[in-house]
């Protein structure tokens, strides 16, 4: 049985040569980067590498129970009108929920020191709680109704801290309609019983993202790995005649911000791992595409394959250099797994660029696992090449310094 950790965080769109007119330039990050370049010194290499936290698992058994339909209509985005965060003023400047989770911030950032949490526990939680709302009285000992973590970072703090709260606290949530898609007005009152009272009251909209159900249908143009989860599922179904498919895990997903480049199309990479009933489990390589109508399959790659090796677009002007020498080393390497005699499943695949600012020669690093074996293969190469003209001229040592002016291994 092959091991797969599912992903929650999008990495950086690995590009490469190619004749296409554009592309979204390197993609925000929630999930570990599959590739990284890097106009670093080639004597003074760093690969660049974002890691994003484990976010709390959504689908938890306790149930809230929605009462009191009647929602605020008011359309207000705007501060608290009393706000308090273990002993700290806090301003609540944006808000979100995704998927049974709204995340009140004093701040933009996601990963923000200072914030709320509250786990909804909703039926589906890709249904939004349009026109609900949760009154939790500071008596109600139970814990069936939303739970709330409270994230604070003071002045003095080097990290930040966290308090849960399951009950004895006080809160009247109450959801409005949803006027624009996206966004979803809701008014707070809540009180906490931790020893600095911490408290919120006031009127905001939170922004909707994550994997969504409307009217009983998966929007497809809702940015989430569950949404290339459900059309990975009815695509591998129909390619095997409409059998059940049970997918049973996934690894290396990633997919470009939808802020990245508006005038191109967004692109999404998954590998799953899939059961037949109770046959041997099998992997599929799969890559999204998304249009106005929403995410849909471009194309499916052998598991041998590398999705370095296979750019729908051509790299922005920027990072131009970079994403050719990963393309022309992961194509390397693609033809090399190809002529084995049984081509391996390939995963956990990072290509890392360093190079010098004046030198047409680049290092690029190679990091892959083979299989079922967790050990990583090491491996680095050295391009030549600008703009659109690049290829690859030898394999050195992982470690190797690079000549700038050369290309060649420096001895040390």
């Amino acid at each position: 049985m092959i091991r797969c950790t599912p992903l929650a965080f999008i990495c950086l769109l690995s590009l490469g040569c190619g004749d296409a007119t554009n592309t979204p330039p390197p993609a925000s990050q929630t999930d570990a980067p599959q590739s990284s370049t890097d106009p670093a010194s080639a004597t003074d290499e760093a690969d660049a590498q974002q890691v994003a936290p484990e976010l709390p698992d959504p689908n938890m058994s306790d149930k809230s129970t929605a009462v009191e339909n009647s929602p605020p209509q008011k359309d207000a985005d705007k501060p608290a009108s009393d706000g308090l965060l273990a002993g700290l003023p806090f301003e609540v400047t944006s808000a979100e929920i995704k998927e049974g989770i709204l995340e009140l911030r004093q701040g933009d950032d996601t990963f923000a020191d200072n914030k709320l949490i509250f786990f909804l526990f909703l039926e589906e939680s890709g249904v939004l709680p349009a026109g609900e709302s949760f009154v939790v009285k500071k008596d109600d000992k139970s814990f069936n109704h939303p739970h709330v973590h409270m994230r604070y970072k003071g002045p003095d703090d080097k990290f930040s801290k966290s308090e849960s709260f399951m009950n004895n606290y006080e809160m009247t949530l109450k959801f409005g309609q949803e006027k624009e898609k996206g966004k979803l007005p809701f008014t707070i009152d809540l009180k906490l019983p931790d020893e600095q009272q911490s408290r919120v009251r006031g009127e905001f909209v939170a922004d909707v993202t994550g994997f969504r159900i409307i009217d009983g249908k998966v929007d497809l143009t809702s940015d989430s790995f569950k949404t290339l989860e459900h059309i990975a599922q009815k695509y591998l179904s129909e390619k095997h005649n409409s059998q059940e498919i049970e997918i049973v895990g996934n690894r290396d997903g990633m997919f470009t911000h939808p802020d990245s480049n508006k005038s191109m199309s967004q692109i999404g990479k998954n590998i799953y791992e899939y059961k037949l009933g109770d046959g041997e489990p099998q992997i599929a390589k799969l890559i999204f595409v998304k249009s106005d109508a929403g995410w849909t399959i471009e194309e499916e790659i052998s598991p041998y394959k590398l999705f370095q090796a296979h750019p729908l677009f051509a790299p922005h002007e920027s990072s131009r250099r970079g994403h050719y020498s990963q393309q022309v080393v992961a194509q390397h390497l693609e033809k090399e797994f190809a002529g084995m005699e049984e081509p391996p499943f390939v995963h956990g695949v990072r290509l890392s660029v360093s190079y010098g600012p004046s030198s047409d020669f680049s290092k690029v690093r190679a990091t892959y696992k083979f299989g079922d074996n967790e050990e990583e293969i090491q491996r680095a190469f050295v391009t030549l090449g600008i703009d659109d003209s690049c290829k690859l001229i030898r394999e050195v040592d992982y470690d190797a310094k690079i000549d700038p002016k050369t290309g060649e291994a420096k001895s040390e």
